[in-house]
């Protein structure tokens, strides 16, 4: 499970990018967790995201996660979230 703070930036984003769109943050919060959940994929590990976006968005689909078109921000956000905090955390432990 996701920390408080994650969940907590996910509401921010979703506030800012799909706040007034009439949906509910329950309706986005599985594309958060799927973007987070990709960036702790070896295969998606140090990618940048113009690189995996197209086989994103073919699982995304494949899934039936609803229009890619709708939510890639959400997962995009979800990735880069994850990305990071993966990216710091090799960074102290090569510290150690």
């Amino acid at each position: 499970m996701e920390s408080n703070h994650v969940e907590g930036r996910y509401w921010a984003h979703f506030d800012r990018t799909y706040g007034r769109r009439g949906y509910t943050f329950s309706r986005y919060l599985p594309a958060y967790h799927y973007g987070a959940k990709l960036a702790q994929q070896p295969r998606f590990v140090n990618r940048a995201w113009s690189h995996i976006e197209e086989d994103v968005r073919r699982d995304w689909e494949s899934r039936n996660g609803g229009p890619w078109g709708e939510f890639k921000d959400a997962v995009r956000y979800g990735w880069e979230n994850v990305k990071e905090t993966v990216r710091d955390m090799g960074q102290h432990r090569s510290l150690d």
